[in-house]
This record gives structure tokens, sequence and C-alpha cells, in this order.
């Protein structure tokens, strides 16, 4: 659902006569959907450096990590929104740098989290 409205948001700013524009449509729709776009590449990635298949379901997706550091349904489904809401606005405020850098910068913070988050998870099993 989330990939269809997206489309349909990037169809929306095709139109010039449109009374608000984005410069940065593309990295708006990537800030839409970064969590689940990098949490699906990283977890791919991961499997397939593990020897393992990248298809066989396991508990690496971001939000197992938080569930397994103790947070509740609920926490994890705010932290998540939160998050990718800051990522939505990032991109909007910022979408003069351009998409290539927007994009970029959206990449690299997700990359941090990604190592701030296995960092935690890592710290609370022991």
């Amino acid at each position: 659902l989330m990939a269809i409205l997206t489309v349909k948001f990037l169809e929306c700013d095709l139109n010039a006569h449109q009374k608000y524009r984005f410069d940065a449509a593309p990295a708006v729709a990537i800030g839409l959907l970064i969590i689940p776009l990098f949490d699906t590449l990283r977890v791919f990635v991961l499997r397939l450096g593990n020897g393992k298949s990248p298809f066989k379901a396991d508990r690496n997706h971001i939000h197992h990590i938080l569930l397994s550091m103790g947070l509740s349904h609920l926490r994890v489904t705010i932290i998540i929104l939160l998050v990718n809401l800051f990522f939505v606005l990032f991109s909007i405020v910022f979408q003069r740098i351009g998409v290539f850098f927007l994009i970029l910068l959206m990449l690299i913070f997700m990359a941090v989290l990604s190592f701030v988050l296995h960092a935690q998870a890592h710290r609370h099993k022991q």
C-alpha cells in the first residue's frame, strides 16, 4: 500500500500546475519508504554474508531487534514511525540540496542507525 501511494505521490508531482511541488520528489518518496527498503536490503546482505538463503526467515529485521531489547510492540511501532517521520521531514526541509545528496544522506543515516541499534542490542544481550 505504501509503495502504491508513493508512486501516486510521484505522479501527482509531475503535474506542472501543482500548487505545492517538491524539488526532490524522488528523495521524498524514498524518505517515505526508507525503513522497509533499507531493512530489507540490510537483512538480505546479512543473510548472504552468513551463507544463508536471502529468502529464509530470521529475526534480523529492525522490529525484531527492538522487540528483543524488551520494548513493547507499541513502543517499537512508535519508534519506527518517528524515525520514518524524521526522514520524510528531512527530505522535505533539505530538498534544495538535490535528490542524489538527499538519498545519500538518508542511506548514511540509516547505516549509522543500524550500527547503533546492533551495538545496543548486543550490549542488551550481555
